[in-house]
C-alpha cells in the first residue's frame, strides 16, 4: 500500500507501469501547485497533508471550492484533458506526496484498462460529493457541517491535527466567522476539538463524528461501496431510513 488511495484501488501490474516514475515531494505550507491557467505538468498524489483547490473570481476574489488530500490526486483528470489548470491550488496542510510528470501518466492511463476504470470510478466519487456537498449547504445546520468539514479534512489528510484558519473554515462550511468563533468553542468546551491560532486539534473522533449530519455517513457508505479505502460505518449511526415515496 503507497497510502494514496486512487494508487491503492490499482492492481500490482498496473501500478508497476506509474511506479517507477512517482518522485516524493514535500507540501509546504502555502506553496502554490498551480496558478489559473498553469499547463499541468505533473499529477500530484498527497500522502498526508491538504491541497486546496480555489476558484478565482474575476475581480480578484478567492473562493476555496474543495480539497484533496490522500484520498485523491491533483491535475489526474486535467492531465488527460485539456492539460491546463484553470483553479489555483495550494498547500492547506502540510505533509508528504509523490508526483510523477503528465506524459508519464498519460503512457500509463493511455495503455492500463485498470487506471482508466480507477479514474472513471474516482470522477463518479467526486462528482456525488459535490452534489452531497450542495444538498449540505441548502438543508444543514451550520454546526452540523463544521463537525462534518472537520471530519472530511481528517480523513484526507490522515492526522487529527489540521492547520486551519477561521476565514478557511468560514468559507468551507459556508457560513461567518463569527459563526465558526462560537461553534468552535462551544465544540471545545464539550472536549471534543481544542482550537487556537489556526490549528484544530480533534481531541474526540468518535464524539465529533456524532456531531456530524447525514452526508458524512452518506459519503463514507458509497466510499465503502466503491472500495475505497478508510471506508466504514459511522460511530454511533444505524441504518439509513427508509424514504417516503415521491407525490
Amino acid at each position: 500500500m503507497i497510502g494514496n488511495f486512487l494508487l491503492d484501488a490499482l492492481a500490482p501490474d498496473d501500478l508497476d507501469r506509474i511506479r517507477p516514475h512517482l518522485k516524493p515531494v514535500d507540501l509546504n505550507l502555502g506553496e502554490v501547485v498551480y496558478e489559473p491557467g498553469d499547463d499541468v505538468s505533473h499529477v500530484w498524489f498527497p500522502l498526508s497533508g491538504m491541497l486546496s483547490i480555489v476558484s478565482v473570481l474575476i475581480d480578484g476574489t478567492h473562493v476555496e471550492s474543495s480539497a484533496v488530500g490522500r484520498e485523491s490526486a491533483v491535475g489526474f483528470i486535467e492531465a488527460c484533458g485539456g492539460g491546463v489548470s484553470h483553479s489555483l491550488i495550494i498547500t492547506q496542510m502540510e505533509g508528504r506526496g509523490l508526483r510523477v510528470s503528465a506524459a508519464r501518466y498519460r503512457e500509463a492511463f493511455d495503455s492500463s484498462a485498470c487506471l482508466r476504470k480507477a479514474v472513471s470510478q474516482h470522477i463518479e466519487l467526486l462528482l456525488t460529493e459535490a452534489r452531497q456537498e450542495i444538498a449540505c449547504h441548502a438543508a444543514h445546520a451550520a454546526p452540523d457541517r463544521f463537525a462534518r468539514w472537520l471530519m472530511v479534512c481528517r480523513d484526507k489528510s490522515g492526522s487529527n491535527d489540521l492547520q486551519m484558519t477561521q476565514e478557511f473554515l468560514a468559507t468551507m462550511v459556508a457560513t461567518q466567522r463569527t459563526t465558526i468563533s462560537a461553534i468552535a468553542a462551544e465544540m471545545k468546551a464539550a472536549g471534543l476539538i481544542r482550537y487556537s491560532r489556526g490549528k484544530v486539534r480533534i481531541c474526540d473522533p468518535a464524539g465529533l463524528e456524532r456531531r456530524t449530519c447525514e452526508c458524512y455517513a452518506t459519503m463514507k457508505q458509497f466510499r465503502e461501496v466503491m472500495g475505497q479505502p478508510g471506508a466504514g460505518p459511522v460511530a454511533g449511526r444505524t441504518a439509513r431510513p427508509e424514504r417516503a415515496p415521491l407525490h
